[in-house]
C-alpha cells in the first residue's frame, strides 16, 4: 500500500508566496497539506480568499495567538494524517524531484531522510550557495557517515520523518521567537533507529536579504540563546557531548547587547550551568564588578 504524506507549512502575512509555495506542491490524493496561519495581518492578506482554501486535501487553520512557527508547526503536526512528515516555510518551494523522492519514501524502511536542497534568491531567483552546509550533511548520510555532521541539520525542511517516529517520541517544536525548529530536528536524529540520504533535489530555499536571519537583532540572540540551552539540556540528558553546540552558545552569548549587569551575570550563569563552566559564574561576576568600580572611579 502507498504511503501517504502531510506536508505542514507555517505562514505569516506572505500570502502570494505562500501561493507559490501550493503551486510547487502536486495535487495527488495520498498527499495532505495542511497550512497554519499564525495571525496574519487582514490589511495584508485577504481572508475571504486564502491561498489553499479552495485545494484539494488541503487544511488551513486560522490562529490568533500570535505564538509562532514553532507553536504553528505543533499543531500542524497534531492535524497530520500521513505516515511521512515533511516541512516547508511558505517563501519556500518544493522542486521538481518531489514526485521521485515521494516515490522513495514508499520504498523505504527507514525514519528519517535526508534529501538535497537548493537556495536562491527569493524575488530574482538568482541562486546561491546558502545551502551549502545542509547538503554537506546529506552527502556524508549518503555515503554511510551518519555522525559527523550528527545533529548539525537544524532546519525542518529538506527531509522528511516518520509520523510515528514523532509521536512514540512525544517530539515537538520549540515554541520560541526563532530557533523552535533546532531541537526537533535533533530529536529526530537521535530517536531515528535508521536514517538514509538520498540525492534526489527536493526543496529550494528562497532567502530573503532582508529577512530576519540576514538582519538579527538582539531579541534574535537571546532566543537562540534559549534555543541553544534547551538543546544542551537535552544532549545532557542523554549523555551527549556536543562541542560545536557549546561554540553556538558561546556566539550567541557574545552578540547579546546587555542591559545592565544583571542582564549579563544570569545569561553567562545560565550557560555556565548547562554546559558545565562553573568558574565562569564567578568569572562574569568579577568582570562585571570591575565595570562597575571602573564607571565609579571615572566619576569621582
Amino acid at each position: 500500500m502507498a504511503s501517504t504524506f502531510s506536508i505542514i507549512i507555517p505562514h505569516k502575512n506572505i500570502p502570494e508566496l505562500l501561493q507559490r509555495c501550493l503551486n510547487s506542491i502536486p495535487i495527488r490524493d495520498n498527499i495532505q497539506i495542511i497550512i497554519i496561519d499564525d495571525d496574519s495581518n487582514p490589511n495584508i492578506v485577504d481572508f475571504d480568499s486564502f491561498p489553499g482554501t479552495n485545494r484539494k486535501n488541503t487544511e488551513v487553520v486560522f490562529t490568533k495567538e500570535g505564538k509562532g512557527a514553532g507553536y504553528a508547526r505543533n499543531i500542524g503536526v497534531k492535524k497530520a494524517k500521513g505516515e511521512w512528515l515533511l516541512f516547508a516555510d511558505a517563501d519556500d518551494v518544493f522542486c521538481e524531484g518531489i514526485s521521485e523522492a515521494l516515490e522513495i519514501l514508499n520504498s523505504t524502511n527507514a525514519d528519517l531522510v535526508y534529501f538535497h536542497v537548493e537556495a536562491r534568491d527569493c524575488y530574482t531567483l538568482e541562486p546561491n550557495d546558502e545551502a551549502s552546509y545542509q547538503n554537506l550533511i546529506c552527502e556524508k548520510i549518503i555515503q554511510g557517515d551518519l555522525e559527523t555532521y550528527k545533529y548539525h541539520h537544524e532546519v525542518p525542511w529538506g527531509k522528511a520523518v516518520r509520523k510515528s517516529l514523532v509521536e512514540d517520541n512525544n517530539i515537538l517544536f520549540d515554541e520560541l521567537f526563532c530557533g523552535n525548529d533546532s531541537l526537533f530536528a535533533i530529536k529526530c536524529d537521535y530517536y531515528s533507529k535508521k536514517t538514509l540520504g538520498c540525492n534526489i533535489l527536493l526543496y529550494c530555499w528562497m532567502t530573503r536579504p532582508g529577512s530576519l536571519w540576514h538582519n538579527p537583532n538582539d531579541n534574535w540572540f537571546r532566543t537562540r540563546f534559549i534555543s541553544r540551552i534547551h538543546i544542551i539540556n537535552f544532549f545532557n540528558s542523554k549523555g551527549i557531548k556536543s562541542d560545536w553546540s557549546d561554540q553556538r552558545l558561546q556566539w550567541y552569548l557574545q552578540s547579546i547587547k546587555y542591559k545592565n549587569s544583571f542582564d549579563y551575570i544570569w545569561y553567562h550563569w545560565k550557560y555556565a550551568i548547562v554546559c558545565h563552566h562553573y568558574g565562569l559564574i564567578l568569572e562574569s561576576v568579577v568582570n562585571r564588578l570591575r565595570v562597575f568600580l571602573g564607571s565609579i572611579k571615572q566619576r569621582l
